[in-house]
């Protein structure tokens, strides 16, 4: 998956964490985050802070139309003690779901009599 980009069908969750990396744009630079807040406004998924203060729990809801644009401010504190303030956008597009089979097979009954002897 995308950093940045969230596809998942109604029902299903997440864990949205926020990531900070050095210089080559790969590397995790390895900081402490904090002080995260998260927006996120559509009836497409909800977006709630974890009591960590840092990680969001998404759940998708119902099926939206198109990538639902939202973002994070978070502080992060790097292993040198530099401090910085980030806000990154991210996309979330839920898809919608086809309903399982039904869990019983039977769905009618009936009596059957074997042939008359």
């Amino acid at each position: 998956m995308a950093d940045n980009i969230l596809v998942l069908n109604v029902g299903q969750t997440s864990t949205a964490s926020p990531l900070t990396y050095l210089a080559d744009g790969v590397t995790p630079s390895g900081a402490t985050y904090s002080a995260a807040s998260y927006a996120f406004s559509d009836p497409s998924a909800t977006v709630a802070i974890n009591p960590d203060g840092v990680t969001a729990l998404v759940t998708g809801v119902a099926a939206s139309a198109s990538p639902i644009s939202g973002a994070v401010s978070f502080t992060a504190t790097d292993n040198d003690g530099a401090v910085s303030i980030w806000t990154q956008a991210f996309t979330i597009q839920t898809n919608g779901t086809t309903p399982p089979p039904p869990s019983q097979l039977s769905q009618s009954a009936a009596v059957q009599f074997t042939t008359p002897v």
